[in-house]
């Protein structure tokens, strides 16, 4: 049996960010905001996002930091929200 030539062809999705790109990413996140919401405003999969932080360790590390973060921010936003406490 002989495979597709567009089966055993890897479609690569190269993604190139610049700086100011990398940094509103990782305000966005920072900010509580999600990956999959990033990859939508990039008009990306998931998939190629996360391939790109593979391939940018420096970048990775920056958004592992930023998401750690981010998380606290979602679980703060999510307390006052159904707390009723506001923020004085």
């Amino acid at each position: 049996m002989n495979k597709s030539k567009s089966i055993s062809k890897v479609k690569k999705n190269d993604l190139t960010l610049s700086d100011t790109e990398q940094n509103t990413i990782l305000g966005t996140i920072y900010d509580g905001g999600l990956a999959i919401d990033v990859a939508k405003d990039l008009k990306i999969s998931l998939r190629t996002f996360y391939r790109y932080l593979e391939t940018n360790p420096k970048f990775k590390a920056e958004f592992n930091k930023a998401q750690e973060v981010g998380i606290k921010t979602l679980v703060e936003k999510n307390y006052f929200s159904n707390s009723g406490m506001g923020r004085e």
